[in-house]
């Protein structure tokens, strides 16, 4: 906590991604859907019958990369 009311990053703006920002606030991984990540997280335990799981686990994969490589830095730059 900074002494103005703010926080005080350890790391560079360029060295924190979106996805950790995320982690760091929910204190778990962003998902699309509960079972989106594997199918072991399927609430119903259905993922291996599911049709749409490939498409949603495919997803999954997209928006991790995105917010993995998307940082701090670039969504404050103006």
């Amino acid at each position: 906590m900074n002494t103005n009311g703010g926080f005080a990053l350890e790391k560079s703006m360029d060295e924190i991604t979106v996805h950790q920002v995320m982690y760091a606030a929910e204190g778990k991984m962003p998902a699309v859907f509960d079972c989106s990540t594997s199918m072991q997280t399927c609430p119903s335990n259905k993922a291996s019958t599911c049709a749409i799981w490939p498409f949603i686990n495919r997803l999954q994969g997209k928006i991790d990369l995105f917010l993995d490589t998307l940082t701090l830095a670039d969504i404050l730059k103006k």
